[in-house]
């Protein structure tokens, strides 16, 4: 079974997705939604979602979209204190990783909160 290293959480202060040692992000359902290659974040289609960097989720626009506690990066708004809760159980083996598209380019890192939190930036279908 999966480690869990990190809890990202959303801008309420809620869990929202658990970063596991191997880099995958799973959802509080214990399903996995993306991983990490480096700083960027991608989906299991291969589709770039942002980046992860300095315990900071940030959408393709570099906003924010969750934290874990202790992001240290310079580019945040007001951080809301934490509410804990129980680790999700963590399906056994994580989807195979496919190929990724080109790397986004990377935007200045925004202290703007995004549109999306940590689940619906899985989820949503880019144009």
């Amino acid at each position: 079974m999966a480690k869990i290293k990190d809890t990202i959480y959303n801008f309420k202060g809620q869990p929202s997705l658990y970063r596991t040692e191997t880099g995958e992000f799973v959802d509080t359902r214990g399903r996995y939604v993306g991983f990490l290659d480096g700083k960027a974040v991608y989906d299991f289609n291969g589709t770039q979602r942002g980046w992860f960097e300095a315990g900071v989720l940030r959408d393709p626009l570099s906003n924010c979209v969750g934290f874990i506690e202790g992001a240290t990066s310079s580019a945040l708004p007001l951080l809301p204190d934490v509410t804990q809760r129980g680790l999700p159980r963590v399906q056994r083996q994580p989807p195979k990783r496919p190929a990724c598209e080109s790397e986004l380019k990377k935007a200045r890192p925004e202290d703007e909160l995004s549109q999306f939190d940590p689940i619906s930036l899985f989820q949503v279908v880019y144009k």
